[in-house]
């Protein structure tokens, strides 16, 4: 059973059942963004919760699990204490600034746990991640006039090779842009007149050391996400992945003060060997338990896979999306396993 009927179905179980059919120590969801606007930075590359949106998943989570720090996960994992009944564990990657102007508050109110992973590079607004000026490009390349679009899209057919100048096709283009692909964006972004400093400038898109250390203060955990969000499993060598992880955690170590750091995946781990990943653990025992994005897929114990919850629920709705979200996961590994 397959694609949007099976996803459907998937919501008539309740979420307890599914706890019962796939049995989890614990879930883990993690968040990229929350805001009330509508950031050019953001809005092309992914939908976004609003901060009552963000909320109503908060209370959800609240009254039907129990909301874990990443101490006790950390404790659970690597030391075998047990959990007192369903648990859940909460994150948020890339660092913007609305992890400490939105999602702080709330968490604060709510009083719950939650682990924040940061990409070095970018804190105090020091570099513009390659997926955010993708983004800016693209807001940019939408608001041109007619004419200045034709003109546009007839230099990028030119100096890309015959790229296509249909608009849509270039929108996906770069959209689609790896890490690799920085030099094209930087060239891109000088057509559009899109100026990355003057924006990190302007709008300080991302936390400040001094928002992380009161996050630090305030009890959160506060993680490492490589220093420039490189997907690990495009590295070449084993050595580059043990770099990124230990320089992203030992950045993180300096800045906070924590003894423990823990580490998520950028986009994925899959395909990385957990047996360098517990080689590098071993040699570094400052680094902690590692976070992956593979939904409820049994791991290695020292690999916590997140279910990503983003996406906001339907306009008119009301209440969380979250139980469909979770159901959707518990469906898309049952149907794995079948193989279908």
């Amino acid at each position: 059973m397959a694609g949007t009927i099976g996803r459907q179905l998937s919501c008539a179980i309740p979420l307890g059942v599914w706890r019962r059919i796939v049995p989890r120590d614990v879930i883990a969801v993690c968040y990229h963004m929350v805001s009330d606007r509508s950031l050019p930075h953001v809005r092309h590359l992914y939908p976004y919760k609003s901060s009552a949106a963000f909320r109503q998943d908060l209370l959800f989570l609240r009254d039907n699990y129990r909301i874990i720090s990443y101490q006790e996960l950390h404790d659970h994992r690597l030391a075998g204490k047990p959990l007192d009944g369903p648990s859940v564990h909460i994150s948020f990657d890339d660092g913007f600034a609305e992890c400490d102007t939105v999602v702080r508050p709330l968490l604060v109110e709510l009083g719950l746990p939650c682990t924040f992973f940061i990409n070095t590079d970018f804190v105090d607004n020091g570099a513009l991640f390659y997926r955010n000026q993708a983004s800016l490009c693209i807001d940019r390349l939408r608001s041109l006039e007619p004419g200045e679009r034709r003109q546009f899209l007839g230099t990028v057919a030119e100096r890309c090779g015959g790229r296509s100048a249909n608009p849509q096709d270039v929108i996906q283009w770069v959209g689609a842009m790896g890490y690799a692909d920085r030099p094209i964006l930087d060239e891109l972004s000088s057509l559009l007149g899109v100026n990355s400093r003057a924006f990190l400038a302007a709008e300080r898109p991302y936390l400040t050391g001094e928002q992380i250390r009161r996050l630090a203060t305030d009890g959160f955990t506060i993680g490492g996400h490589t220093r420039s969000h490189e997907r690990l499993s495009s590295a070449t060598t084993p050595a580059d992945v043990r770099q990124q992880i230990v320089a992203s955690c030992s950045d993180i170590r300096d800045l906070t003060g924590q003894s423990v750091v823990p580490f998520a995946f950028p986009f994925s781990g899959a395909g990385i060997d957990r047996r360098l990943l517990a080689q590098v653990m071993a040699d570094h025992p400052f680094i902690g338990l590692m976070f992956d994005t593979q939904k409820l897929k049994k791991d290695s114990d020292f690999v916590v896979n997140r279910i990503c919850c983003d996406s906001p629920p339907m306009e008119l709705a009301r209440g969380s999306n979250l139980p469909k979200a979770l159901c959707n996961a518990y469906f898309s590994l049952t149907a794995s396993l079948l193989g279908n």
